[in-house]
């Protein structure tokens, strides 16, 4: 049974949603989010730019795992309909995505 996964924003980024798959995981993040400009009230709000990297794994003996990278970037608008995500990420093996969102942008519990 392949209970975790692994692939999307915040999740190893460069992979698609949920594309790694195992009965065990480990995933480490490290990155900031800073704001750049505050835009006019009522019309939109703070934008923020940030960076992070992702490393991690999914497998089912750990001595299976094979650890894959990535490095993504975003900005973060509020804006009156919810926050507006825009972001990339690259990881090894050529691999790339980019992700534009409207909503909620870190992921929730499984």
């Amino acid at each position: 049974m392949h209970a975790f996964t692994l692939g999307g924003p915040f999740r190893l980024g460069a992979y698609y949603t949920d594309e790694l798959r195992g009965s065990n995981y480990v995933l480490a993040n490290v990155g900031y989010f800073h704001e750049v400009a505050r835009l006019a009230e009522g019309a939109a709000g703070r934008l923020y730019v940030g960076a992070w990297l992702d490393e991690g794994a999914t497998f089912e003996r750990m001595r299976d795992a094979t650890f894959r990278t990535s490095l993504s970037a975003a900005f973060i608008l509020e804006s009156p309909i919810g926050p507006v995500f825009a972001g990339a990420s690259v990881g090894g093996e050529k691999r790339y995505r980019v992700y534009v969102g409207l909503g909620p942008v870190m992921p929730r519990g499984r």
